[in-house]
């Protein structure tokens, strides 16, 4: 617990600590008032990876074609991800984007549509405000590999992370 006496103004306050990941918080300090700032610091989600630019789950979310439905393991996955966003602010959006292989045809950007905003909705449920999370869905149209083989096509569906600083 610490308290200081400040000047009106603006302000931004960082907590540090030892193994953890740092969390700050902007704001205004106004004339006669008293503010009470709880910033908790939590270690890393061993589930996830931080890249430059990208949140990598330990288990990657692969939905299978029709609905797209989360699966408790990837829900847990997903909790992850929101306590990330919920600990850095410098995190402005997260693109969330869902991709698919040939097999569904005309209908691939519909679905996976759906599959990001499925991961969207769940995210916004865990208490991230939506206009912190962009859902897309890019149909077939960028794979990872050739869609030469079952492995190939398996490995194109997929769900990407995309920090936006």
């Amino acid at each position: 617990l610490y308290q200081a006496a400040l000047l009106p103004g603006p302000y931004k306050v960082v907590a540090e600590a030892p193994g953890l990941p740092a969390k700050e918080s902007q704001f205004e300090v106004v004339a006669d008032g008293n503010r009470q700032i709880d910033l908790t610091l939590r270690p890393m989600n061993p589930d996830l990876t931080l890249t430059a630019d990208e949140i990598v789950l330990k288990s990657p979310i692969k939905f299978k074609q029709g609905p797209a439905k989360l699966t408790p393991e990837w829900q847990a996955e997903l909790d992850g991800v929101a306590e990330v966003l919920e600990d850095r602010s410098d995190i402005r959006i997260l693109r969330i984007e869902a991709h698919w292989d040939p097999s569904a045809g005309p209908k691939a950007k519909e679905m996976t549509d759906a599959q990001a905003a499925a991961v969207k909705d769940y995210l916004v449920k865990k208490g991230i405000a939506d206009t912190r999370i962009e859902a897309v869905g890019m149909g077939s149209d960028q794979p990872l590999v050739p869609n030469v083989t079952p492995a190939y096509k398996a490995k194109n569906r997929r769900v990407e992370l995309h920090m936006i600083r």
